[in-house]
């Protein structure tokens, strides 16, 4: 009689949790060829080098993004965080201008960023992007902390569709990857770690893999690419630090002195005077019909109360809704309301993306 036998056997486990054995004998069965992460995307290091920018950026043409406190929209339910932002705007091929009305246009090289994730915003990547390829059998997740643990609910299907639970301690590798180290999973409201383990079943064989390699399953402990789970712009830089889990999910990416208050001083002296804002310097930008060279543009919050609400893909609307003037040395300065504050009128809806 093998080892999975004896434990279940010994377990004198209810009708339930044979029905849940026999289930998890079935997934196994039915993934015993899984998509693993080396057949989706090759290994980690692989994965990084793929998305490391290879060109030489030219000051002249890139300009410099500068945030602080700055609530900003990706899409116009996908919210990031970003505390402090610096950043070289590299125009992505085949474009070789950054406009404000294509985020694929550019990507950013980060020198220096602290950027957070509410529980809510992580439910919204979850499930509107790391979980939303096509083979995906992982659904409806939420979210919340037991200390240093990520605790995530959902449902899963292989077969039949069932809640689950799955509690785990995050850390960072290589500089991008999420990595969730499964501790315990329960599956509805039984606990079934021993009894996966006893039948050697790990979440590699359970759950599916997108092929892009964004996501991937190494035995028990989950890997998300934290950059190329976000839509355009996309970033680029190594995360330096993870504070996790009460308040959500924070990250340090790059070298904290790059944003400074000092740093910031010196970079954007005349955005500081606001304590939220977005602000560009050098190269060349477009936006609309114009187009700035040698590029000094401020977009300020204009109620400092609270977070700067930045929608880049509407961008537009709040750029009319704002108060803007030009300085004797050509320079933007915008005030901006909160793209939450705006009302229907002053940006219609235009579909789905918002």
């Amino acid at each position: 009689m093998g080892e999975a036998a004896r434990f279940v056997r010994s377990f004198r486990p209810t009708i339930g949790t044979w029905i849940l054995a026999a289930w998890l004998a079935a997934s196994l069965a039915a993934c015993s060829s899984p998509t693993t992460p080396a057949m989706a995307a090759g290994n980690l290091a692989d994965s990084a080098r793929r998305a490391a920018p290879d060109s030489v950026v030219d000051p002249n043409v890139a300009p410099v993004l500068t945030m602080r406190n700055v609530q900003f929209r990706f899409t116009k339910d996908l919210v990031v965080g970003i505390d402090r932002i610096h950043a070289q705007m590299r125009p992505a091929p085949p474009a070789t201008v950054v406009s404000f009305d294509d985020p694929a246009s550019f990507d950013l090289d980060v020198s220096g960023a602290s950027v957070h994730l509410t529980k809510p915003q992580v439910e919204v990547l979850l499930n509107t992007r790391i979980f939303a390829y096509p083979n995906a059998n992982v659904r409806n997740l939420r979210v919340e902390a037991d200390g240093q643990n990520l605790v995530i609910h959902g449902t899963l299907s292989k077969g039949a569709t069932i809640p689950f639970t799955m509690a785990g301690t995050p850390s960072i590798r290589e500089g991008r990857w999420l990595a969730i180290e499964t501790k315990e999973v329960k599956i509805g409201a039984v606990g079934v770690t021993g009894l996966l383990s006893a039948l050697h079943i790990s979440l590699s064989a359970m759950i599916n893999v997108p092929a892009s390699g964004n996501l991937r399953v190494e035995k028990n402990t989950i890997l998300i690419d934290v950059f190329s789970n976000l839509p355009p712009p996309h970033l680029h830089g190594a995360i330096a630090s993870l504070d996790c889990c009460a308040n959500g999910i924070g990250l340090v990416i790059g070298s904290p002195n790059a944003v400074s208050d000092s740093a910031l001083r010196a970079l954007v002296p005349s955005a500081m005077a606001s304590s939220n804002f977005v602000a560009i310097r050098r190269g060349q930008l477009k936006f609309g019909k114009l187009t700035m060279v040698d590029s000094d543009l401020d977009l300020v919050d204009a109620d400092s109360r609270d977070p700067f609400d930045f929608y880049l893909g509407r961008y537009q609307c709040q750029l009319a809704a704002g108060d803007a003037h030009t300085t004797l040395q050509y320079a933007w300065h915008v005030r901006m309301p909160d793209f939450a504050k705006l009302a229907p009128r002053q940006c219609p809806s235009r579909g789905s993306s918002g």
